[in-house]
């Protein structure tokens, strides 16, 4: 079986990371798996780049038509002999002034021509796998014209959505549906929020939509514009869906566009050799960290980002007993920062190269606090499981499936501060004591989680398996 995996990133973001882990776990087991990306990040000579500054003399990536094979080229020259009128990189900044000189930054619109789907049906891939594309990467149209098998990842409900990437928050005003249109009724359509969640999203802030100069109506009517292009270009478009959680699936089963669609559950996978329990002194210590405070971890690629919660976590951490904030510290990975969060010293470590020294990381902590809105599947929940390490987050999304209630750690009421702080404080001062021992308590539950539901030859074996099944039916 040949894979061909679709992506922005190869090693930057939840998606890019997870694409390229399936990639390599798959290869290992002698799968041809490929990957094409817009930008790449890493060294792997099986990742191909369409951005506008590769050579094209250093492509490897090959490309063949039908049984008469002609003479094998590098993907590049196939792209530039397409009739895409801007280089890659060129597409994604346009679409990005776009979205923000419409008021919707965090949007994605994918509008302009590329000619990749072109290059996909090319290719001797049997198997098309999309993963995050968007950027501009390829349009909405061009999706609808690949003629072969397609499985797409769901790392968010943007396949679902109109231009956003989850639906908008719910205001006092009402909820947005799928195509981006306010109802004054919260949750009257459909709208990819599962019902037990709506109550409680009540309590969110909302998502700064409104364009300042042409108000929230516009950033309506786009969303509803993209929604429509995608209903009538994806009529006729077979897609096989993998959701990493079974919330990102039922978003699949209530959906407009899908709600027929075959799809799995596969979480995304961990290299349980790098994601272990180490010495957490040494960790520490490495780190610079000190030996001698409790410490919660968080990560966040943009820490601005609403969906990441950070405003519930400094919320959360200005509520804890006095004698517990003089003893505890944070530690935020994934960005730089110079502010103490919550009232807390506050160590930044800014970006962590890689995955084993994200697993030091999280072994230097006492726990990792996700206070996430919605996530896909979350990684960072995951990872710190597999070292060992409690997580504390909100009982949603595809967080349910990872952390168990005082198993794992604590899922607290969404999205409720004094609960987050009462799982805090259930760590920290009790059972998450425990996770010092890679025997005992929480480390030890932690750990074959890990090992039933991350490990990479799991998870390789559920999407060999699922990939059959998509060959068999075409």
């Amino acid at each position: 079986m040949k894979v061909l995996h679709v992506t922005n990133y190869d090693n930057l973001g939840g998606a890019g990371i997870a694409a390229h882990r399936l990639h390599m776990a798959l290869r290992k087991v002698g799968v041809d798996s490929r990957m094409l990306v817009r930008r790449k990040g890493t060294n792997d000579p099986t990742v191909e780049e369409v951005g506008s500054f590769t050579p094209v003399d250093s492509c490897s990536l090959v490309v063949g038509k039908g049984r008469d094979k002609k003479p094998q080229q590098p993907i590049i020259r196939q792209l530039n002999n397409c009739r895409a009128r801007l280089p890659v990189r060129a597409r994604g900044w346009l679409g990005a002034k776009l979205t923000k000189a419409l008021g919707m930054e965090g949007c994605s619109l994918n509008i302009f021509p590329t000619g990749l789907h072109k290059v996909l049906n090319a290719s001797d891939a049997d198997v098309i796998h999309l993963h995050w594309i968007n950027n501009e990467m390829i349009s909405i149209k061009e999706i609808a014209k690949i003629n072969k098998p397609i499985v797409w990842t769901l790392h968010d409900m943007w396949p679902l959505c109109g231009a956003e990437h989850f639906p908008g928050w719910a205001t006092a005003a009402g909820r947005r549906t799928e195509d981006g249109s306010q109802r004054t009724k919260a949750g009257d359509q459909r709208s990819g929020v599962g019902e037990g969640e709506k109550a409680s999203e009540n309590k969110t802030p909302a998502t700064s939509t409104q364009h300042p100069a042409t108000g929230v109506a516009l950033h309506d009517a786009v969303n509803r514009w993209i929604y429509r292009k995608k209903m009538q270009s994806w009529q006729r478009l077979h897609v096989h869906f993998v959701a990493p959680s079974n919330w990102m699936a039922e978003q699949v089963r209530q959906s407009v566009l899908f709600a027929n669609a075959p799809v799995a559950v596969i979480p995304n996978c961990l290299d349980l050799e790098i994601f272990q329990p180490l010495e957490q002194s040494e960790c520490r210590k490495k780190l610079g960290l000190p030996l001698d405070k409790k410490l919660i971890l968080f990560g966040a690629f943009d820490p601005l980002d609403p969906n990441k919660g950070l405003d519930l976590l400094e919320a959360a951490l200005k509520k804890l007993p006095e004698e517990t904030r003089e003893s505890t510290g944070v530690v935020v990975f994934g960005c730089r920062g110079e502010s103490r969060i919550g009232g807390l010293e506050t160590f930044w470590l800014g970006k962590v190269s890689n995955d084993w020294n994200m697993a030091e990381v999280y072994n230097a902590g006492d726990l990792t606090c996700v206070p996430s809105r919605r996530e896909s599947f979350g990684y960072t929940a995951a990872e710190s499981l597999a070292c060992g390490v409690p997580v504390v987050a909100f009982r949603t999304s595809g967080l349910i499936d990872i952390v168990d209630h005082q198993e794992s750690g604590w899922l607290a009421d969404p999205f409720d501060t004094e609960d987050l702080v009462n799982g805090i404080s259930w760590v920290l001062e009790g059972a998450g004591l425990s996770r010092r021992s890679a025997d005992a308590g929480l480390s030890k539950h932690n750990r074959t989680k890990a090992q039933h539901c991350f490990a990479n030859e799991i998870v390789v074996r559920d999407y060999l398996s699922f990939s059959r099944e998509v060959l068999r039916a075409e």
